[in-house]
C-alpha cells in the first residue's frame, strides 16, 4: 500500500465518483480503477462496491476511510512543519472535551494569557470516546472526560490499553442546578424525586446517558429530557425556565448567578484529564 492509495480513497469517497475522482487527481479514470483494484487485491477487502449510479464506501471501506482521513489530516500537519508560522514558533494546542462550563472558562483564560504570542489553540466538543480516540489519533494534545465511579474501572483500563496518561482534575458529587422560576428554587429542602415532576435538559453529547443508571438507581426518572449542543444554552434554558439539569455544579466563576446548585450526596462522579 502506497501513500497515493490513501489520496486515491479519499478522493473517490469525497466525490462518489471514479470519473470525477480521476478528473481531480489528474490521471485517467482506467489508471484510478486498476490503482483502486491492486490496493483491494494487496489487502484482500473490497473498499467500494461500483454501479451504474457511481461508487459508494462498503462496511470496511468507511473503516478504511476514517483511517485515510486521520493520516492526510497527519500529512497536512507534517507540512505545516515546513512553513515560517511554525519556524516562528507557534504555540500549538488542541483539546477535546465533553461541553462543561469550566472547561470554556479555562480555555477562554488560557487564550487570554497568550494573547499576545503566536497561536494556535482549538477547543472541540465530544464524547468521552470519542475524545479517546481523538487522543489515540493524535488529533488532540489534551483530553478532558467525566465518568462516574461505577465506570472508573472501564475507563481506567481503557487508558492503559490506549497507553493515555491521566491526571484526576477533581471529585465532585453531581448538582441539581435550577433557575428561579422553578418552585424549588425558593425551597430549603427536597429531595430528588420532587425534580422528577419537571423537564431535564442535557448535553447531547451523552453527558446525562452515562449517569442514568445512577439516576434509575434511587428512582430518579424525569417528566422528559431534552438534549441540547452545549453548556451555554442549557445555562439559558435554566435560567428563564422550571427545567433542571443534572451534573456539575455552576461554579461562581461562570457567570450563572441566577442558577442554584444543590449537591446530591448519594453518589460521586469523577472528572480525569488524559493526555
Amino acid at each position: 500500500m502506497k501513500l497515493i492509495h490513501i489520496i486515491q480513497v479519499v478522493e473517490i469517497a469525497k466525490t462518489g465518483s471514479m470519473n470525477k475522482a480521476a478528473q481531480n487527481l489528474f490521471i485517467s479514470q482506467p489508471n484510478l480503477s486498476a490503482s483502486i483494484k491492486e490496493l483491494e487485491n494487496e489487502l484482500n477487502i473490497s473498499i467500494f462496491t461500483r454501479s451504474h449510479k457511481g461508487v459508494s464506501l462498503t462496511k470496511i471501506g468507511e473503516q478504511f476511510l476514517k483511517y485515510a482521513e486521520t493520516i492526510m489530516e497527519n500529512i497536512d500537519y507534517i507540512k505545516t512543519l515546513t512553513t515560517n508560522t511554525f519556524k516562528n514558533n507557534v504555540l500549538n494546542l488542541n483539546i477535546s472535551a465533553p461541553s462543561l462550563l469550566f472547561v470554556q472558562d479555562i480555555f477562554v483564560k488560557l487564550c487570554l494569557k497568550y494573547n499576545n504570542n503566536t497561536t494556535n489553540f482549538n477547543l472541540k466538543t465530544n464524547k468521552a470516546l470519542d475524545i479517546i480516540n481523538d487522543l489515540n489519533l493524535g488529533k488532540s494534545d489534551i483530553g478532558i472526560i467525566s465518568f462516574s465511579n461505577k465506570q472508573e474501572n472501564f475507563y481506567l483500563e481503557l487508558f492503559k490499553k490506549k497507553r493515555l496518561e491521566y491526571t484526576e482534575i477533581f471529585t465532585e458529587t453531581i448538582h441539581i442546578n435550577l433557575g428561579p422560576t422553578n418552585p424549588l428554587y425558593h425551597k430549603e429542602s427536597f429531595n430528588l424525586k420532587d425534580c422528577a415532576e419537571f423537564p431535564l435538559v442535557v448535553s447531547s453529547y451523552g453527558y446525562y446517558d452515562k449517569f442514568l443508571p445512577l439516576f434509575k438507581d434511587i428512582g430518579f426518572e424525569p417528566l422528559s429530557v431534552i438534549r441540547v449542543d452545549n453548556m451555554d444554552n442549557i445555562l439559558n434554558i435554566i435560567s428563564s425556565t422550571n427545567i433542571i439539569h443534572l451534573g456539575l455544579k455552576f461554579h461562581d466563576n461562570v457567570p450563572s448567578c441566577s442558577i442554584k446548585s444543590i449537591p446530591l450526596n448519594f453518589k460521586e462522579i469523577f472528572l480525569k484529564l488524559a493526555s
